[in-house]
């Protein structure tokens, strides 16, 4: 059974999943993780300020790897 070509409007997948190259997998996982990353980030910074009207240094050092790490994921 032949992979079926996309209709109209309809993209072509970024990845082939193939038995040597496991990518889409890879990038499934690493985007998930990287937006629930940036929601809990920014909910934690969030709370922080408005409770404490003050972000402390280990948020400050979250937000910083935060930025990092999408920085290397999608760049």
């Amino acid at each position: 059974m032949g992979i079926l070509a996309p209709g109209a409007g309809a993209l072509p997948p970024l990845f082939q999943i193939t038995d040597d190259d496991h990518a889409g997998y890879v990038c499934v996982a690493v985007y998930t993780l990287l937006t629930l990353m940036v929601i809990l980030v920014a909910t934690r910074v969030f709370t922080r300020w408005y409770l404490l009207k003050f972000i402390k240094t280990d948020d400050f050092f979250l937000m910083i790897a935060g930025v990092r790490e999408h920085l290397n994921t999608c760049c």
